[in-house]
C-alpha cells in the first residue's frame, strides 16, 4: 500500500497509508494538501577499479585516500 505525506491545517504533517490519494485528514476529515517528497539521494564514496581522475587503479578506499593525501588533491563534495 502506498505511503502519502499530507498536511492538515489542524493536525499538521502526517504520513497516510492508502490505496488512493487521501482527500481528508484521517483524524478530522478536513481537506488535506498532498506533500511531494523525493527519495533520498545515494552517494557511493568508493568503488574499486579505474579512477579516471587519478589515472590509476585503486583496489581499496585506504589506497585511494593515501594517494589523495600524498598528492594534495582536493576531493569534490557531492
Amino acid at each position: 500500500m502506498p505511503l502519502f505525506d499530507v498536511c492538515c491545517e489542524t493536525h499538521g504533517k502526517q504520513e497516510v497509508f492508502s490505496n488512493s490519494v487521501p482527500l481528508g485528514c484521517p483524524l478530522c476529515s478536513k481537506p488535506v494538501k498532498r506533500l511531494w517528497t523525493a527519495p533520498p539521494g545515494v552517494v557511493v564514496d568508493f568503488r574499486a577499479g579505474w579512477d579516471p581522475g587519478a589515472g590509476k587503479v585503486f583496489n581499496t578506499k585506504r589506497e585511494r585516500d593515501n594517494w589523495v593525501a600524498e598528492k594534495g588533491v582536493k576531493r569534490q563534495n557531492h
